[in-house]
């Protein structure tokens, strides 16, 4: 390639072409600078085939071995309150993911701190005791908990009985009443609900609400509380959402009742919502 010599050390240089490009390669010891000039690019020579095959072999061996070590995400369980959050889970229901869908989950995730590899029940239980020591949930007034389950495959562990009996048995208010509110969905729902910045729980109540006739903008389902979601539209959450979920509740209950006797949840009756 010929071009304009700019640049000459021990036996190479670089030369600019007459279409502006640099080309830099072996060049003779006569070429003088600024003047016309010849230069050889170095040749790219081919790797030798078993190079390449052992290149080959350990790419996938790494990927392999990736596949194999890293866990895969299993399921998912959103808890909401005011905070919206939501553990990934491997098949063995070990956290291995954690994540705040609204300003309040986001505060509440960070307090829980780096909690994979824990079970997720344990999981389920610091959230909730973060959730009363923060505000979220209140000694003495009702509370509504949410809980939606969502599964690569069908497992009854992640099913509305199962994760409403986690709840209750995590549920760390010792005085007034409280709605478990238990949900399973599919992953082409929990990957819309993601889109529009949502829990599964919440982009579910959203769509069933608006199928009423009730809209409710993104921001407000994302960041309110269910509490002040039923009070603000008149609704009883539990009621709106089909038969298909689990409902957990317990009477209001003393201080006194709680050091006496276990917390007693009852497995209420979908409530009828006139339309």
């Amino acid at each position: 390639m010929q071009g304009m010599l700019l640049k000459k050390q021990n036996g190479t240089g670089i030369v600019l072409t007459s279409d502006g490009t640099y080309c830099r390669g072996a060049i003779s010891e006569e070429a003088l600078l600024g003047e016309e000039a010849t230069v050889v690019p170095p040749r790219w020579r081919r790797p030798p085939l078993w190079l390449a095959a052992a290149v080959t072999a350990v790419v996938f061996l790494g990927l392999g071995a990736y596949r194999f070590l890293a866990p895969s995400s299993w399921a998912y369980v959103a808890i909401d309150v005011e905070p919206s959050v939501e553990f990934t889970v491997d098949r063995g229901l070990t956290v291995i993911g954690l994540k705040g869908y609204n300003f309040a989950g986001k505060k509440l995730a960070s307090a829980l701190g780096d909690i994979r590899g824990k079970p997720l029940d344990y999981g389920v239980e610091s959230l909730l005791e973060k959730a009363l020591a923060a505000g979220y949930l209140r000694e003495g007034e009702d509370n509504i908990v949410m809980v939606t389950g969502v599964c690569r495959q069908e497992d009854e562990r992640i099913g509305p009985e199962a994760l409403a009996n986690m709840v209750a048995d995590s549920y760390p208010v010792q005085r007034g009443k409280v709605e478990i509110i238990a949900l399973y969905t599919d992953t082409d729902v929990h990957r819309q609900a993601a889109k529009n910045g949502l829990s599964s729980g919440r982009y579910l109540l959203q769509q069933e609400l608006k199928r009423r006739g009730v809209n409710i903008a993104g921001r407000v389902m994302r960041e309110e509380s269910l509490r002040s979601l039923g009070k603000g539209h008149n609704l009883v959450l539990s009621a709106v959402m089909d038969d298909t979920g689990w409902v957990l509740t317990r009477p209001e209950s003393s201080f006194l009742e709680r050091r006496q006797k276990q917390d007693v949840f009852y497995a209420a009756p979908v409530p009828v919502q006139k339309e």
